[in-house]
């Protein structure tokens, strides 16, 4: 199971590269997720307190359309190459008091958020 957490933050990495996110880079974008990582791949009983900071952090830095669209992008090029369970995806906002104006999904059209 380590070695699986471990794979599935090494392809984050890869994924979303160096690319810029408003004052944010993708990297720095994952890395607040990271913590989430064991709540996403096994689905220990609830998000951390460490997930649940990077949400929130990770919120309050897409403070704009146009952040939240690049954000968007980044993760979802993240969450193709890996898998992950949509439903407990969906449930990490709510459960860390953060609303999303979408549903997370690899199919989800980044360029539909405000």
């Amino acid at each position: 199971m380590e070695k699986q957490i471990l794979l599935v933050l090494g392809m984050i990495f890869l994924v979303v590269g160096s690319g810029r996110v408003g004052a944010i880079t993708c990297p720095e974008a994952g890395s607040d997720l990271l913590p989430c990582v064991p709540y996403l791949t096994i689905g220990l009983g609830k998000p951390s307190s460490k997930c649940c900071d990077g949400v929130q952090k990770l919120n309050s830095a897409a403070n704009t359309p146009e952040a939240r669209k690049e954000v968007c992008n980044c993760f979802l090029q993240a969450i193709k190459s890996f898998p992950i369970n949509y439903d407990r995806a969906n449930a990490i906002p709510k459960k860390c008091g953060v609303t999303l104006p979408f549903t997370i999904s690899p199919n989800i059209d980044c360029n539909t958020i405000a």
